[in-house]
């Protein structure tokens, strides 16, 4: 009766850990599924909003050298993969660093765009950098060879492979990698993120220039 008790508690504890999703939406009512992990809770897609919550617009580049301009006068911007729109509803929306730190806010009500240290407290619950980048990657979509490894997804994060978009607009690692923006600043105009690699099972978090262009998942205040 004592066994039974204590597996009972264990999955207890366990869906409290993992729960349900449950859905939310942006300024423009695009949807997102959430998931509790840890004492954190996450969307589990990438941000697709392309206005700010009070309703002014993030300019979308439609070219490279929109793209170059509004890094050079750091202005928020945001774009679809390639620039191409149904890459978008693939991948969700490539953001540089000023869109994600723009004081009118991107993620829904109710809802930021994570930190660094949220990011850590993320990959520390999941037992730490060298096991967390295999339990957010998503099963499927990442690009897979001889040393390819795809992710279990056991966190439900479903950290997908987006690619990104460089400073000077160049795009790179379409189902390579997945990189997510962090508000915190680094040194020498970079910014910190959290980073999932096609060829390994380890998270890491690098510092970036902060006109490239990223994903970015919402955590929930």
């Amino acid at each position: 009766m004592k066994v039974l008790l204590l597996k009972f508690l264990f999955v207890l504890a366990l869906l409290s850990s993992f729960s349900f999703a449950q859905n939310i939406r942006d300024i423009q009512g695009n949807e997102y599924t959430t998931r509790r992990i840890g004492n954190q809770t996450w969307t589990t897609q990438n941000l697709l909003v392309s206005k700010f919550k009070n309703g002014d617009a993030i300019l979308k580049a439609k070219t490279k050298a929109e793209w170059v301009n509004a890094n050079q006068s750091r202005t928020p911007a945001c774009c679809c993969f390639k620039f191409i729109d149904a890459n978008c509803q693939k991948y969700g929306m490539l953001y540089n660093w000023y869109a994600a730190v723009d004081s009118r806010g991107l993620a829904p009500e109710g809802w930021r765009v994570p930190s660094d240290q949220d990011f850590t407290k993320l990959t520390t619950y999941l037992g730490g950098p060298s096991k967390a980048g295999h339990k957010l990657k998503s099963k499927k979509g990442w690009y897979y060879n001889s040393s390819g490894i795809n992710g279990s997804n056991s966190s439900k994060f479903n950290g997908s492979a987006t690619g990104e978009i460089s400073e000077i607009g160049w795009f790179y690692a379409e189902n390579q990698m997945a990189y997510y923006w962090s508000t915190t600043p680094g040194p020498s105009n970079n910014a910190y993120g959290l980073g999932l690699w096609r060829h390994s099972k380890t998270s890491r978090r690098p510092l970036y220039p902060q006109g490239y262009g990223f994903a970015i998942r919402c955590i929930k205040n």
